[in-house]
């Protein structure tokens, strides 16, 4: 598995992440004010159909939500920092 940090950004509130997966780019945003995590994992299908992403009010429900080892790897990174 290997999966690249593209950028870290903070607004002041939300806290934006992008990674590179071996098949995606992984987005996610935190906003820890009102308590939620944003996931989009751009692929193809992705690409084609367009989306927000799926919003979850904690990561024990991000990580819940994914069966990916990569994605799981990716929730966990963020949570723990």
């Amino acid at each position: 598995m290997s999966i690249q940090i593209i950028s870290q950004e903070t607004d002041g509130t939300r806290t934006y992440f992008k990674f590179q997966g071996k098949r995606n780019v992984i987005n996610i945003t935190v906003n820890p004010k009102v308590g939620y995590v944003n996931v989009l994992n751009e692929t193809a299908a992705h690409r084609a159909y367009r989306g927000m992403g799926k919003t979850f009010d904690n990561f024990a429900q991000a990580l819940n939500a994914y069966k990916s080892t990569e994605m799981k790897a990716v929730l966990q990174y963020v949570a723990e920092l």
